[in-house]
């Protein structure tokens, strides 16, 4: 999960990196026409939170699963 976590993180801060880059050039992708750097910019930041929200859930299910295995065992004796 980190290592997933860690390359999404990375791809998303080099595509906001390149946003300068892509808007210079005469191709910009479809999915940034119509928006400004600065509404893009924004829907970066959006996105790194819902990935941290995801990573935080994963951790939380993870260790929720972990302690009911645990009080299983320990309810048994």
């Amino acid at each position: 999960m980190i290592r997933w976590y860690e390359l999404q993180l990375f791809l998303l801060n080099e595509e906001e990196r390149r946003l300068p880059q892509l808007f210079s050039s005469d191709s910009v992708p479809e999915r940034y026409r119509d928006k400004s750097p600065a509404d893009l910019r924004a829907e970066f930041a959006l996105a790194r939170r819902h990935l941290e929200l995801v990573a935080m859930l994963h951790l939380l299910s993870t260790s929720e699963a972990l302690l009911r295995l645990a009080f299983r065992e320990l309810s048994k004796h």
